[in-house]
């Protein structure tokens, strides 16, 4: 198995239970990260959706994979792949976020490939991956399917594509977007106006794109009901100290309570060349 993980009531961190599972060292870079900004939180159930997803899929290691993050925004997930054994190139337009996708590598000595791309003209030429992947960017397309396509391309035969999009059925869809949208605070917009999924809109989007043998997950149900940008703001207001224990408590039900994942905020979806 690649990963079977969990969620520690005290100690905010992804624990893996097999021998091929997330480096301790990791773990307590992004814990470390998450004491001066918890979103970065988000970089946990990132990874663990990712590795669950592949494990489902049928991928016992990706040691000597070649990993392609087409729109890689902050790195720190592709950094994990690296330390578990992935060859990793990461692209993105931003030349903003190259550097910030950077901060990782550099922290943890590790190294990647860079390269400021479009996704739509992604700039390899005869070139393919074993991964395809990225989080929180398709959806800012007017054709998500047509991203996702580009990702196909680069893919070997039988290789895969994953991608994760924000949950449809949330607080953050019905509430704190349209809020955010009204006082003019939205700036993922920018991009693109951002859509969001169910796990059978997100299925429809990569069979449009041509990938088969799709499967689908729904996690991170502490960032459905604790908002980075309405509700944390006033927890650390109001109840400065108990942040933590909340944010773990909600990782710790989610992980004890599987049915619990049905409410998170992201949706991902894997699917095979």
């Amino acid at each position: 198995m690649i990963i079977k993980a969990e969620f520690l009531l005290k100690n905010l961190s992804l624990q893996a239970l097999s021998r091929e599972g997330v480096p301790e060292e990791w773990i307590e870079y992004v814990r470390k990260r998450c004491t001066i900004d918890m979103r970065d939180h988000y970089f946990f159930w990132e990874a663990y959706q990712l590795l669950d997803l592949l494990e489902r899929a049928g991928v016992k290691s990706i040691k000597g994979f070649k990993i392609l993050d087409a729109g890689c925004g902050f790195g720190v997930v592709d950094c994990l792949l690296t330390m578990m054994g992935g060859d990793l190139t990461l692209l993105d337009y931003d030349m903003g976020y190259i550097n910030k996708s950077i901060e990782p590598f550099h922290d943890l000595a590790k190294s990647a490939k860079f390269i400021k791309g479009d996704i739509l003209k992604m700039p390899f030429k005869g070139e393919k991956f074993d991964l395809v992947w990225n989080g929180g960017v398709v959806e800012h397309f007017e054709k998500p399917s047509e991203a996702i396509k580009k990702m196909a391309l680069l893919t070997k035969p039988d290789g895969y594509v994953f991608v994760s999009v924000p949950a449809l059925l949330t607080p953050h869809t019905f509430i704190v977007r349209p809020y955010r949208r009204r006082i003019k605070n939205f700036y993922f917009d920018t991009w693109g106006k951002e859509k969001s999924y169910t796990e059978k809109g997100l299925t429809e989007e990569m069979k449009e794109a041509g990938l088969m043998d799709i499967i689908t997950s729904t996690c991170n149900l502490r960032r459905t009901f604790v908002d980075d940008y309405v509700v944390m703001p006033r927890l650390k207001k109001y109840i400065p100290t108990s942040i933590t224990r909340i944010l773990n408590l909600s990782d710790w039900l989610e992980m004890n309570i599987p049915i619990l994942h049905c409410f998170g905020f992201t949706v991902g979806a894997i699917g095979r060349k």
